[in-house]
């Protein structure tokens, strides 16, 4: 079966959106499939994209002591995040996404934790560049681009 990726872009539109209820409804709906593979792959594409907006500036990525000041802070956003956002595994991703680790360094990161802690991070940089509409719809624009990119 081949995943599409409009349910799955839809819910995560409405996350960024503070649309929370219509968020989960959406995501119950999606088969495991299609969380598994085109969730978790819209999550990425968004993570990618938001990650290297925040952190790179003039085509340079931002210095570790950034990095860890923005995963600490992040984990005191909400009472679950500091269970949620693992820290190694934080800096691991937006290191890696920055071209500051090499191609095999996130393998060793479990699936589920790598998961949670990008979902969140990309809810909380998304919340950070406070959009309007607009600038959220080309926002996820890039994302759908990147994703139906890395599902080919």
């Amino acid at each position: 079966m081949m995943v599409t990726i409009d349910k799955q872009l839809s819910a995560l539109h409405a996350l960024f959106s503070g649309r929370f209820e219509e968020n989960r409804r959406l995501l119950s709906q999606l088969s495991s499939e299609e969380l598994n593979v085109g969730y978790a792959a819209v999550i990425s594409a968004a993570f990618f994209e938001i990650t290297r907006r925040r952190f790179i500036r003039d085509g340079k990525p931002a210095g570790d002591d950034e990095i860890i000041e923005f995963v600490a802070e992040a984990r005191g956003r909400t009472a679950d995040a500091v269970d949620i956002i693992d820290p190694e595994v934080a800096e691991i991703a937006i290191n890696f996404v920055l071209g500051k680790l090499p191609l095999d360094a996130y393998k060793a990161v479990d699936d589920n934790v790598g998961f949670r802690t990008k979902s969140l991070l990309v809810a909380i940089m998304v919340a950070d560049e406070d959009f309007s509409e607009s600038e959220l719809d080309a926002f996820m624009a890039k994302v759908r681009g990147l994703t139906v990119e890395s599902l080919q």
